[in-house]
């Protein structure tokens, strides 16, 4: 799960790998390995590419949706389930 969490923030929010370190209070090289690993299994588990996929796109509407509500002045981060990378927008 973490993995999984690792390459999304890093894919969506483009952020640095020490920025996701302190995130989630792990060394930047252990976010690349996790990173990585994460990625070359993409390549071969179908299961974990439609489970990436899915995730990515539950991600993304939200963080729409909080830019939608930022901008028109309601509750910042309602209904929205990856809080803590708010603060990184």
């Amino acid at each position: 799960a973490r993995q999984t969490a690792i390459y999304l923030t890093r894919e969506i929010l483009n952020m640095s790998f020490p920025s996701i370190g302190e995130i989630f209070n792990k060394n930047h090289t252990t976010i690349l390995y996790s990173y990585e690993k994460l990625k070359k299994d993409l390549l071969t588990d179908r299961t974990l590419q439609t489970t990436v996929f899915e995730l990515e796109k539950l991600v993304d509407n939200n963080l729409k949706r909080t830019r939608f509500n930022i901008k028109s002045g309601i509750n910042q981060k309602r209904g929205l389930m990856l809080s803590p990378l708010l603060n990184k927008l």
